[in-house]
């Protein structure tokens, strides 16, 4: 079972944030009057998209004031995986990452620590196997509701706080905070149109 230590960001050596190297393959996308273009792309050997294109137009139906919080939103892309992230955020796109398989998966236990109430939210198992590993296993609705209402949530946080152009010491600090406190007004809607994980 491999262990991964899933990140929304890139890590921070010797006080510089380190580049994700994601702008060559980019295409130039053109906003449009009724919104984001949602685009695709094949996932990686090993990954799998488990939130799909129409997943993501239900999903974005059900947040409030959508069309305040997606204003300058260029794109929202479904991204190959494979590299340990979940998603991530460049200005004016989303991406929400390819699944890595299996659905059984080790993390360290600070990542575990600090989304422990999002995966009892939507209904992952998990259990500590050492000091500083715990497995957890997702379904296919645990993981589409993990992603779609924490890690879409969290990379929209981003996209907000890079369009409010206030600048923050704790960027990723507002991004969680801005992700669970949303999360928590539209879960009742997501349980309501896309069942309860």
């Amino acid at each position: 079972m491999p262990r991964i230590n899933r990140k929304t960001a890139p890590g921070v050596k010797k006080g510089k944030v380190q580049k994700k190297n994601r702008i060559d393959w980019l295409p130039n996308y053109r906003a449009r009057s009724n919104g984001p273009v949602i685009d695709c792309r094949r996932p990686e050997i090993g990954c799998r998209h488990v939130v799909l294109k129409q997943d993501v137009v239900r999903f974005i139906s059900l947040i409030p004031s959508w069309n305040e919080l997606s204003e300058g939103l260029r794109a929202i892309v479904l991204e190959p995986g494979g590299e340990g992230f979940d998603g991530w955020y460049l200005p004016g796109i989303i991406a929400i990452c390819a699944w890595e398989m299996p659905f059984t998966v080790c993390y360290c236990a600070e990542f575990f620590e600090a989304h422990r109430s999002v995966l009892d939210r939507v209904g992952a198992r998990y259990w500590t196997t050492s000091d500083d590993e715990v497995s957890c296993v997702w379904t296919e609705a645990s993981i589409r509701a993990y992603m779609l209402t924490h890690v879409f949530l969290h990379e929209l946080g981003h996209h907000r706080d890079h369009v409010s152009r206030r600048p923050r010491k704790r960027v990723e600090r507002f991004a969680e905070r801005f992700a669970l406190d949303l999360a928590d007004r539209i879960w009742d809607r997501y349980v309501r149109e896309f069942g309860r994980p």
